[in-house]
């Protein structure tokens, strides 16, 4: 009969940095026992979640490489303590050693320049002050099947080396649909076309043309960079704090001659962009009006560096619509924005303080988003927060004396969310604590699930169990979007999210392992999936969910315990 020993975190750690020597391993030293190991020296505080732009599509793209740069990427790890992140079914999920802190004064910076065939590229930055989990959705734009609000143009035109174009070339996006906007972009005669290093390139230039309107929910959710601007020059070349854009529109234009990236031209390229005239000029107050001015920034997309350009004057063209007018000499994608003044920075935080019911730790969590109370713009991502009573959250880079609200929210994803309660319209202060009635909240479930996730490392003399710290993913029937449930802290998590008789998907990630439980009613069960097992008691004093017996890859289990 095999004896069961736990060993204090401490120790644990110590041995499985001390026992990577051929010569001395756990399983010499634990010789027919199953060992509990507690493995918590990381956190995992962000999870990245790559997405199709298209809801239809409720896959994340196939063939994805993410790359991960910025200050920050020498800071963090996979939720197993490895370097080489990992993305997996979209979701990329970033650890950080217990010891390392954030805060203002030492935050996490972190690029993230997404790729997969078919879909534009993406470029993503995050910027973390604390530790407070952050769930950040990345929505990519397939080419060939554009979600709404986004239309494309794609052509060619013949460039010389020496005499460069021979003809203008004139590129527009189509309106279909609900889009009632067009980009066009004219390329003059006489245009010698650039490589990054300023050499004339020479033979057919192929163009890719995407506007994104202001009118459609998915064409704003899927902004390549987002609408926060964490990284931002300003008008005078100086870094700007990070800036809460109110768009007017976005282009990504990309030209190739072959596999070389056409960067700069000899001669500047006309730009049209179209202008909802429903939008709102927040310096004016007012819709647009012919005259405004709006600001242009470029992305870089290997870099995530916003750069402010130029001021583009609207203007009326022959048909009576609104556009936006500039020129520009180099290849980029460019943003119209204005922003909002004065912000809450990093110094000095927006702090949301709770009022509710709710005086135990058992309190439900929420996920909260912030929404502009005049025209429904939000700012920022959603935050996983307590409705504990008198519970805080300080939220980053947010407009000060501005009318916001609080919305809660049935999932993080767009595309599957509810909002099931939204608080009093209060104003931005960042000398004050602004006060959240959550007193009406109702949450969908009573159910509390106590829970517990537990791994095994087979070992040829005995069989060692892990209790990881990973996230649990779920997602309910009738939604193909999968969403975080919880983070299993040394193998045990809370959670009161699930509601009884409703049938669920749970996922697992773990030693670059997948652990899949499908089609799970919320009832007293059990459920077996190859050699490992998920059980519900919902018949005792409290309601208990067990995952169990997760097989961690060998490979992993070596690394970890000096096989």
């Amino acid at each position: 009969m095999k004896q069961r020993l736990t060993i204090p975190l401490l120790l644990a750690a110590t041995m499985i940095f001390t026992t990577t020597c051929k010569d001395l391993t756990l399983d010499s030293i634990t010789d027919g026992v199953v060992l509990n190991l507690d493995f918590n020296v990381f956190r995992t505080p962000l999870i990245v979640n790559f997405l199709d732009a298209n809801p239809n599509n409720t896959n994340a793209p196939a063939n994805l490489s993410v790359r991960v740069t910025g200050p920050g990427a020498n800071r963090v790890y996979t939720t197993d303590g490895r370097r080489d992140l990992v993305v997996q079914d979209g979701f990329m999920e970033i650890s950080l050693d217990r010891a390392d802190t954030i805060n203002a004064d030492n935050p996490l910076e972190l690029t993230f320049i997404a790729e997969a065939p078919g879909y534009l590229k993406t470029v993503e930055t995050v910027i973390m002050y604390d530790t407070n989990f952050q769930f950040v959705p990345v929505n990519m734009v397939p080419l060939n099947n554009l979600p709404s609000g986004v239309s494309m143009s794609r052509g060619n035109f013949t460039a010389n080396r020496t005499t460069g174009t021979i003809t203008p070339a004139v590129f527009t996006t189509p309106l279909t649909g609900a889009k009632q906007e067009r980009t066009s972009i004219t390329v003059k005669s006489g245009t010698q076309v650039r490589d990054a290093s300023g050499n004339n390139l020479n033979g057919s230039v192929d163009v890719q043309l995407l506007h994104f309107d202001n009118r459609s929910e998915e064409s704003l959710q899927a902004f390549p960079g987002g609408l926060q601007a964490e990284n931002v020059i300003g008008p005078n070349g100086q870094p700007m704090d990070a800036l809460e854009f109110v768009t007017a529109g976005f282009i990504a234009l990309d030209m190739f001659v072959g596999n070389t990236e056409v960067k700069t031209f000899s001669r500047p390229l006309e730009v049209n962009v179209g202008v909802n005239p429903n939008t709102v000029n927040p310096e004016t107050g007012m819709t647009v009006q012919v005259g405004d001015k709006v600001p242009v920034w470029s992305l870089d997309d290997e870099t995530g560096q916003w750069t402010w350009e130029q001021e583009a004057t609207i203007t009326r063209n022959p048909f009576g619509q609104l556009e936006a007018k500039f020129d520009v000499d180099h290849l980029s994608w460019w943003n119209l924005d204005w922003f909002y003044g004065s912000r809450c920075t990093w110094r000095e935080p927006v702090t949301l303080q709770v009022q509710s019911n709710y005086e135990s730790y058992g309190a439900p969590y929420a996920i909260a988003r912030l929404v502009d109370a005049t025209t429904g713009a939000r700012f920022g991502y959603p935050r996983y927060m307590s409705l504990r009573n008198g519970s805080t959250i300080r939220l980053y880079n947010i407009p000060t004396g501005r009318n916001l609200r609080v919305q809660f929210l049935s999932s993080p994803s767009y595309y599957c969310q509810d909002v099931i309660f939204e608080s009093a319209t209060f104003t931005t202060s960042c000398q004050s604590v602004n006060m959240i009635d959550a007193t009406r909240y109702q949450p969908r479930s009573r159910l509390q699930v106590q829970a517990a996730v537990a791994g095994i490392c087979e070992r040829e003399e005995a069989d060692i169990q892990i209790r990881p710290s990973a996230w649990i993913y779920y997602r309910e029937a009738g939604c193909g979007y999968w969403n975080w449930l919880s983070y299993a802290y040394s193998g045990r998590f809370y959670s009161n999210r699930l509601e009884v008789g409703n049938t669920y998907d749970f996922r697992v990630y773990y030693g670059g392992q997948r652990y899949d439980f499908n089609d799970i009613p919320m009832q007293t069960t059990t459920i077996t999936a190859g050699n490992y097992m998920l059980s519900i008691n919902l018949d005792g004093d409290f309601a208990a969910m067990n995952i169990e017996n997760l097989r961690i890859p060998d490979r992993y289990c070596d690394d970890l315990l000096g096989g």
